[in-house]
């Protein structure tokens, strides 16, 4: 699986960059500074709010280029009794040429600035890319996320979602939620910014 961090914002992946760069056991998730009118993969990861009313950030963006709100409702709907909560994603086919599939993650559960040290970014992260790890050998963009309405620190955003790409596909294996809290904990510890 080939794994993108995107954004418009030159900022935002320039602070990526570093982060990768700073902290090497990343350096397999790429990353672009491009539009999202200008991306092409297999699966596109958007955030969102718990409810899929996509009328402001990235996921206006995604439903006026691909016209999927009816059909994240619907999903939540029908399988989630109305509300995917933030740790959650869907997945579903889309008819927009550039890309296949896209997976809705939650990152709030309704339009707000999220507090100072939300974990947010790393449930929405996770959630996204166990939904991934469904398309073998796709290429996946994931926009930086909860820092433009969330109003997350960018580095902390970013090093979160690296830290829940690399949980996903290296399959960290917990024992008990006690050893989970220190994994976690240690390795932001760690990271160099």
């Amino acid at each position: 699986m080939k794994i993108t961090i995107f954004d418009y914002n030159k900022n935002y992946t320039d602070v990526a960059n570093r982060f990768i760069e700073a902290n090497p056991e990343f350096s397999y998730i790429n990353v672009q500074h491009t539009d999202i009118k200008y991306v092409k993969c297999d699966v596109l990861v958007t955030a969102g709010n718990s409810f899929g009313v996509m009328s402001g950030g990235i996921d206006l963006v995604v439903n006026q280029l691909m016209n999927v709100e009816s059909k994240v409702q619907n999903i939540i709907q029908n399988h989630y009794n109305g509300v995917l909560p933030v740790g959650n994603a869907i997945s579903l086919y889309t008819s927009y040429d550039n890309i296949r599939f896209l997976i809705y993650a939650p990152t709030m559960f309704i339009p707000t600035q999220l507090p100072e040290r939300t974990d947010n970014p790393l449930m929405a992260t996770i959630a996204a890319m166990s939904r991934a790890k469904d398309f073998k050998d796709a290429s996946v963009y994931i926009p930086v996320l909860c820092v433009n309405s969330g109003g997350v620190n960018p580095i902390r955003a970013i090093s979160q979602m690296c830290l829940g790409i690399d949980m996903v596909m290296k399959r960290v294996s917990i024992k008990t939620d006690e050893d989970m809290i220190n994994n976690v904990y240690n390795r932001i510890a760690n990271f160099k910014y």
